[in-house]
């Protein structure tokens, strides 16, 4: 799993490096597309099963990355916390993304960043994939996702009970209005 991740993480930032922010978000575009039939999957066992399957599916895929996951409920949401995420998490508290040698770090705040600077590449595949382009496919993000402020804290993923109580801003965090 770890050299498969810092595989990755390097191709995200040797292409965030030699071509530009731009390319980065299209390579992470195709690639989500081309998962697409994993997510219709996905929206469907949330809307036809329940958000709890969605859940157990979410914790599975998670626990693959071999970080620490908790989960916990109230009455809108299921709150999976990752502390560290097993990639992008792990990668930010090994120091990847720091210093003259470190992977990329996409400069400007932007939709594929969640609005915030100096973000790490590896993590901007998230915001694509599970926010940007769910809300365009299906009106909603699938994870709600707080990503960590510093590498010391978690990374956070909502998953409401009810996209339509998804608070707007998630929707803004990614460049996005309710409704896609």
């Amino acid at each position: 799993h770890d050299q498969f991740t810092d595989m990755k993480a390097g191709f995200y930032s040797y292409i965030g490096k030699a071509f530009g922010d731009g390319r980065l978000e299209e390579i992470l575009r195709y690639t989500g597309d081309r998962q697409r039939r994993g997510f219709e999957h996905w929206e469907r066992l949330w809307e036809c099963e329940s958000a709890e399957d969605f859940v157990r599916a979410t914790v599975h895929l998670l626990k693959t990355h071999m970080g620490n996951v908790a989960v916990t409920e109230d009455a809108e949401k299921f709150t999976i916390t990752q502390d560290p995420c097993g990639s992008g998490g792990r990668l930010m508290r090994a120091g990847a993304f720091d210093g003259a040698d470190g992977l990329y770090r996409v400069g400007r705040a932007q939709p594929m960043t969640f609005s915030k600077p100096d973000f790490p590449s590896y993590c901007a595949h998230c915001a694509v994939w599970n926010n940007v382009q769910c809300i365009e496919w299906f009106g909603h993000p699938q994870w709600c996702i707080d990503h960590p402020a510093t590498p010391a804290d978690p990374c956070r993923i909502h998953i409401y009970k009810n996209p339509e109580k998804i608070p707007q801003h998630y929707y803004e965090q990614v460049g996005k209005e309710r409704g896609r």
